[in-house]
């Protein structure tokens, strides 16, 4: 009977010791116990806090038309036009004609200065320029006027041309040839008809 009580006893000791054990925390990490700190409180933990991401503008691209040329010698020719149109009276004249174009013509005797022979606004404005450049004078000035403003109001597929003068006191129609003879010595006959013809200033 002794060893039957000593067995018993021994039983319920191991039943006390295994309910009386703390048990495992199980807010603590990786399944860690949780430990008492100096103060008593049981010690939990705190997930590292996330870092804030600074923002960011995304990403954007800026599209800038580029100017078209063409309407910007537009208004160059226009400016000088009102600048010149004052400066002559249409009564009848005689004038060196020394170019005559509208936008989108085609001239197969003169190329621009890219080498077509199609005359975009750029193109008849640099070559107004260049012919101003080259053969205005105090006694013939290069002048740029429309075709609708003398004579027949000239037009074409209701396009007025841009028309370059040299005038000045040209006494006749000779006077005019021997002129261009002079200015475009370098010309073909052929290309210098093309170039410069005589003109009359009519009302």
């Amino acid at each position: 009977m002794a060893g039957v009580a000593v067995a018993v006893v021994l039983a319920v000791a191991v039943v006390l010791f295994v309910a009386l054990r703390p048990s495992a925390d199980p807010a603590a990490p990786n399944g860690t116990s949780g430990q008492a700190n100096d103060a008593g409180t049981q010690t939990t933990y705190d997930p590292e806090p996330e870092t804030a991401q600074p923002y960011t503008e995304p990403a954007t691209e800026n599209f800038t038309e580029e100017p078209d040329p063409n309407d910007a010698a537009l208004a160059t020719l226009e400016e000088l036009y009102l600048r010149d149109q004052g400066k002559v009276s249409f009564d009848g004249q005689p004038a060196a004609q020394i170019a005559s174009k509208y936008p989108g013509i085609e001239d197969p005797l003169q190329t621009t200065e890219d080498g077509s022979h199609v005359f975009e606004a750029a193109d008849i404005l640099a070559e107004h320029q260049r012919l101003r450049e080259q053969h205005d004078s105090l006694e013939h000035p290069v002048i740029l006027l429309k075709s609708t403003d003398y004579g027949k109001r000239q037009s074409i597929n209701g396009n007025f041309l841009w028309v370059t003068f040299a005038v000045g006191d040209f006494a006749d129609r000779q006077a005019v040839l021997d002129w261009c003879a002079e200015q475009f010595a370098d010309l073909s006959t052929a290309e210098r008809g093309n170039q410069c013809v005589v003109g009359r200033l009519r009302p």
